[in-house]
Formats: structure tokens, sequence, C-alpha cells
């Protein structure tokens, strides 16, 4: 299926927007985003560029359709949340991007001369909610966002610096010390943001928007320090809390649902090389890795190379590229489990384009059976393979093995357990 003509796909290219018939396509971020990629929103579908993506545009680059499609023609409720990271600061340096018409953020706690409500948010407002600051991440995935989908986006902010991840359960989940005041406090807001009047006319409850339609999270530092919660811990809180906000009374609350059922959950990295307290923050972006791996509804978002003020909090500078990558992972969903049943394929106009799936994980030294759900016509084919997690500090890839019309063979000859994501593409199936 072609997306556009060869001289549209040239006019993208050179960075002429829009081209004609393909508006807006849009690149983001440097040469240094590593999570970069280029988007086309055609016809009030997005797509992204994707190697394997069983859509082709006239010049032969492939694409595949983006989740952001799921939220339909109605306004975009953002909810993000988490310690100061995701609080952010007024500190800018590098590129700063112009104030975005159709990015509004709530204001809970008015500063002086304003009142609670809607107001336009901005990359370096001095009044985001609860204290000034500004040059916040989930300002820049909101722009970014808004860009390509044209559609306006709402934005609830609630963060808090040295909150324990506790004090996102209810009633702080039953942990010593913990009250649970941030559920409290994002519940606050979300609830009065549904109902008040939009900028745009209505309210989110009138256009049938009572969830968020995506979640960011950045939060740890608090217990790597002195909370001493273990790495364990933290993961079950974390899908607790997830599981409580998009079903409140499975936590035990009556509040309204936070985000949606099949709401993207996005987490960053903390600060590589960092410390809290004396305590190293990687060991947070171990068990943040261990979450993508095992969420289907979760992704983690790379610090790696982002500047730091004080070995802790970002540089304005890294907190915009921050953004960028928050929303450059949109891309990863929709995810599947690392489940050999959740084999998923492709069809277009009726004929098999694509096979995809991902293998639980594989033990050192071992080879894994891979069974296809349908015939291929012959056993030419050849699988594309991508390493998804290892144990080793240098990785090592899967290797090919014997392959069938039926199935195929994914051989570990490294020390350490893998778990390999597995494409078809251009498929001649019977």
């Amino acid at each position: 299926m072609l997306l556009a003509t060869a001289a549209e796909l040239a006019s993208i290219q050179a960075g002429v927007y829009p081209a004609a018939g393909v508006a807006p396509a849009l690149s983001f971020g440097t040469a240094t985003n590593t999570n970069g990629a280029l988007y086309l929103l055609i016809g009030g579908r997005l797509y992204i560029s994707d190697e394997n993506g069983p859509f082709q545009s006239a010049d032969g680059r492939r694409w595949a359709m983006s989740s952001m499609d799921s939220v339909g023609g109605r306004p975009i409720l953002v909810f993000a949340t988490g310690q100061s990271n995701m609080l952010g600061h007024s500190v800018t340096s590098g590129d700063r991007r112009t104030i975005n018409g159709q990015v509004w953020v709530w204001e809970q706690i008015p500063g002086a001369g304003q009142t609670v409500g809607w107001k336009l948010a901005g990359p370096d407002s001095p009044d985001w909610p609860f204290v000034s600051t500004g040059n916040n991440l989930a300002y820049h995935f909101c722009d970014m966002l808004q860009r390509a989908t044209g559609r306006p986006v709402y934005l609830v902010m609630h963060a808090a610096g040295g909150q324990p991840i506790a004090e996102w359960l209810p009633g702080g989940g039953g942990v010593a010390g913990a009250t649970g005041h941030m559920f409290s406090t994002c519940n606050a807001a979300l609830t009065a943001a549904r109902t008040a009047t939009l900028p745009t006319g209505g309210t989110l409850a009138s256009w049938g928007v009572s969830r968020a339609d995506y979640m960011l999270w950045h939060q740890g530092e608090a217990d790597a320090d002195y909370r001493g919660t273990t790495g364990a811990q933290w993961i079950q809180r974390f899908r607790s809390m997830v599981a409580t906000m998009r079903d409140p009374a499975s936590g035990g609350s009556s509040a309204d649902p936070f985000i949606g059922t099949h709401a993207p959950v996005l987490v960053g990295e903390l600060l590589h090389g960092g410390t809290s307290d004396g305590q190293p923050t990687d060991d947070r972006n171990a068990e943040i890795a261990r979450l993508d791996r095992e969420e289907p509804l979760v992704a983690s978002v790379s610090s790696r190379g982002l500047g730091s003020l004080d070995n802790l909090h970002f540089t304005g500078a890294a907190l915009q590229e921050f953004g960028w990558r928050y929303f450059a992972r949109l891309g990863v969903f929709p995810k599947r489990v690392p489940d050999e049943s959740n084999v998923e394929a492709v069809r277009i106009a009726g004929r098999l384009t694509r096979l995809r799936g991902l293998t639980g994980s594989i033990a050192a030294g071992t080879d894994h059976t891979v069974t296809l759900p349908v015939a291929m016509a012959n056993a030419g084919y050849v699988p594309a393979l991508t390493l998804l997690n290892h144990g080793a500090s240098t990785p090592y890839p899967p290797i090919l093995g014997t392959r069938t019309t039926t199935s195929f063979v994914i051989r570990n000859t490294g020390g350490q357990n893998m778990t390999v994501a597995w494409s078809i593409v251009d498929l001649a199936a019977t």
C-alpha cells in the first residue's frame, strides 16, 4: 500500500512541510536523539517509520500505523506525575520551543492574579501548577503529540520532589509512614479538570474524555535513597499503582479511573550514573527496563546522554530532549508480552503481509523453536531477529537456525538468557 508519491516523499525528506497531500510530516530532536523517528499524518491516520512496517511509500520507505490513532478526533488528555524531575525547573539552555497554542495545562494552585482552570502551556512558563517552575518534559511531549495529531492536547500534571512510590497508592498501600497523599491530590486535579470549561469549548466530560489517553511517569529517586525500598518492592508498588489508576476499586478506592484501560504508560529512566543520598540511581533503571520487558502497556524512556545539574536533576536542555524521547517511544505500542502465544498476523486487503512475535526467555546455550500460525509457501523466508534483553555487559546476537515452512529455530549460543522479537515481512503464505 503506497502512502505518498515520490515527489511528496522528496519534499518531506527535504524538510518542506507540509508536502502536497501529506500534512504534517515531523522529525524531532537532534542528531544525538537516538530515539528519533519520522512521522506522517495522512487522512487522519498517523504512521511511524518502521523498516519492517506493512505499508510502503513510493520511495521504498516502510511504515507502521502508530497507536496514537486510537484516541479518535476528540481532545487528547495526558496525565503526568512523579518527583522533581517530572516537575521540572526554570533553567533553560539550548533549543527552546515557542508556545503551542493548542496545548493546555490544568492550573490547580493559581499564582497571584490567576484562577484555577485551564491555561495555555509553554516550555518555560513561570506559572506551572503548584510551584514556579517550567521547562517541563511533559510539555515537550504534549507539544510533539499535538503537532503530530493536529488535535488539542490537555495536560494534567501533579508532581512533587522527594516522594516515595507508596504515596501514589490509596492510603499509602499499607506502607509504614505513607499516607497516599499523591494519589489523593492527583485524583482531585483530574476530577476538577474533567468538568472545567475548555478553552476550545465544552468540557472533557462533554467530549466523552473521562480517562487520560497517556500517562507519563518519572519517579524513583526517593526510593533509591534512605527510604530503603527494594527493587522487588518498587516494581510491585508500581504495578499496583498503575492497576489502581486504571481501576481504583481494585485498590480499595472510590475514585474515578485516572487512565484508560489500555492507555500507554511511559516511564523515564533516572539519571544514568547519578546518585540519590549516596545510592546509585542506575539500580532503579534496571527495574524500569524489567517493566518494559514484562508489561505490554509500559515502555521505558532512555535518559542516556542527558545532562545533569547536580548528578540527580536534569538540565533544561535535557528536559526538552527527554520530552521528545517520551513522544518517540509511543512508536513501540501496541506491544506484545514475551509469550509465544502472542503472535500477530497483519493482513492488508486480505493478503497476509507480516507475522511478528516475541519469544519467552531463551536459556543460555539452547535453541528455541518458533511455530508459525500459517504455513509458508517455501522455506526461503528470512525472519528478522531483534535482541530485546540479555544478561551480558556486551550484547551478542541471536542466530537463525533451521527453517521449515511451519517453524524456525532461534539459537542462543551465548552465556546469558535472552528474549527476541522476530518478524517476517512480504510473505507469500499458503
